[in-house]
């Protein structure tokens, strides 16, 4: 009696081929075993969900099939680059996608300042705030989502991009009837000059 094996992923009629991503391996044992391996390499969004492997008997209608779900985890969704402004708070948050809820999450900056004691995680978000923004927030900041020992961990990326005015010097002394030169910068492109 032989068998031969079909995958199908998500219940679709199309049957993934048995090439290079499928193994057929004999097993001696009693009773002797034949085992088919669906190996998927680099797991993209769109191949999470259910797989199917279905098995017939020497071309027989008779067929068993079972499922096995494919969970995928990975940090997809943040707040991209916000904008901040100086002296004010700034909140950034990230989205674990995926049916596992991370044990953990931690936050850090380009230089590893660790910012885990800002963030607050519940179940699958967790945000970072901090609380009164200066130029030295400016920056990528990294959040990692730990899954445990099984899983690993994920990360996904913020930018914030603090906008801030800078004076020359706040008192300018000089003499009546001279000229004066006052200065004010931002990291902003301009709008408009008043």
């Amino acid at each position: 009696m032989q068998a031969s094996f079909s995958w199908t992923h998500n219940s679709s009629s199309s049957i993934i081929s048995p090439d290079n991503t499928t193994t057929l391996t004999l097993d001696y044992s009693s009773p002797p075993l034949t085992r088919s391996t669906l190996t998927l390499a680099e797991i993209e969004v769109d191949q999470q969900g259910e797989y199917q492997c279905e098995v017939e008997w020497d071309g027989k209608t008779g067929s068993v099939v079972e499922s096995v779900h494919l969970n995928l985890n990975y940090v997809w969704q943040t707040s991209g680059t916000v904008l901040a402004v100086e002296d004010n708070p700034v909140t950034v948050s990230c989205t674990a996608i995926g049916n596992v809820v991370p044990v953990s999450w931690a936050w850090e900056d380009a230089t590893s300042t660790d910012f885990t004691s800002l963030s607050s995680a519940a179940n699958k978000d967790t945000s970072l705030t901090i609380p009164d923004v200066s130029p030295s927030h400016d920056g990528i900041y990294t959040c990692t989502a730990d899954y445990g020992n099984t899983l690993g961990s994920n990360t996904g990326e913020v930018n914030i991009l603090v906008q801030y005015i800078e004076t020359g010097p706040s008192d300018v002394n000089v003499v009546h009837g001279s000229s004066a030169t006052l200065t004010c910068i931002t990291n902003m492109p301009p709008i408009n000059f008043m």
